[in-house]
């Protein structure tokens, strides 16, 4: 166990999507309960994720940086700045080279994944567990550090981030009475995705059957699919904000939906985040590891060959797992949801 007397300054390394973020987040609620006084710096991949922060994760500086994508000057440049910090502690579940980075910065005590790269130049490692989720693997981080709070991911958003959502809302649904669907997910992960299609049948069902108004949510790329959706359906209770709101005005949008359905993406974590009931879609990712984590339902066909995700990373090619969820399938829960 690590002794957290002479820690004062904490890195968390944190370079991947919205979900995985949020998933991050008991870190940050958890370190900063067991001592509040620490300086805690994040570092991020873009500055839209800044968003997830705010509010009582109380983070103290985020750093921006995509070294993936950065030139060798600028990760040069990056690594200088971080070893000027002088970190007591650097932190990351993140399976690439994060140990090397942990010990060019010249962090004091470093923890990561033990089967990432160059692991051996971490100080303390972990063993992530795929048929745990996400959060309870963070939970197990954080009792190497002698930290034994529980916390769930959470997200911040402001009064005005929930006037904005409301204001667009009402141009869809004049009444609180309305589910958000996200179609999409990021488009290097498209074997993730149903077919629209099935979307736009369920979406037709739920609208006949339940009077309900759908909204349906994206970001930028997602534009021209949401809209697409919308053209081949013949009603008025459907509309489209993708685009069109920021992470926080997104997060007070999903706040006060009846139901939020999507796929695996960053979005479900976000909703899951406030406390909304969800229902996501599962083919080739592990729904025991990377689902939402908290009121979520997940629908799955559970075919032998996936999940495939740490095996394929970009997919099979022929995603069955997620073309064999049948429309009925999801309309079942849906309609037992809104009961």
């Amino acid at each position: 166990m690590i002794d957290f007397k002479n820690i004062n300054k904490v890195c968390l390394y944190l370079p991947n999507g919205i979900g995985d973020v949020i998933c991050s987040t008991p870190l940050i609620s958890a370190l900063r309960e067991y001592k509040p006084a620490l300086h805690l710096t994040v570092i991020i991949k873009n500055k839209n994720i800044a968003e997830l922060f705010g509010g009582k994760t109380n983070v103290d500086e985020i750093i921006v940086s995509d070294t993936a994508s950065n030139s060798f000057t600028q990760n040069i440049q990056f690594i200088f700045r971080l070893r000027k910090q002088h970190f007591d502690l650097f932190i990351s579940d993140h399976p690439g080279k994060t140990a090397l980075l942990a010990w060019m910065i010249g962090a004091k005590i470093s923890m990561g994944d033990k089967n990432s790269h160059f692991s051996f130049l971490f100080t303390h490692t972990f063993t992530n567990n795929f048929n745990e989720h996400k959060v309870v693997n963070h939970w197990k981080m954080l009792e190497i550090l002698g930290i034994h709070f529980k916390h769930n991911p959470s997200i911040h958003f402001e009064k005005d981030d929930l006037i904005f959502a409301e204001k667009k809302i009402s141009s869809i649904s004049p009444n609180t009475n309305f589910i958000v669907i996200h179609p999409g997910c990021g488009a290097w992960v498209m074997h993730k995705r149903w077919p629209v299609k099935k979307f736009e049948d369920l979406i037709t069902a739920v609208i006949q059957k339940h009077q309900i108004n759908i909204v349906l949510v994206g970001g930028d790329d997602e534009i021209d699919l949401c809209n697409a959706i919308i053209e081949n359906i013949s009603s008025k209770n459907i509309g489209s904000l993708a685009g069109q709101l920021s992470i926080r005005q997104l997060s007070a949008l999903l706040s006060k939906a009846k139901l939020v359905i999507g796929n695996d993406s960053g979005i479900m974590h976000l909703a899951s985040a406030c406390d909304v009931k969800t229902i996501t879609l599962f083919g080739p990712t592990i729904a025991a590891w990377c689902a939402p984590f908290v009121n979520n339902i997940v629908v799955s066909k559970n075919l032998t060959c996936s999940p495939c995700y740490l095996k394929m990373p970009f997919g099979c090619g022929h995603p069955v797992c997620m073309e064999s969820i049948a429309v009925n399938d999801v309309y079942a829960i849906v309609s037992n949801e809104l009961k």
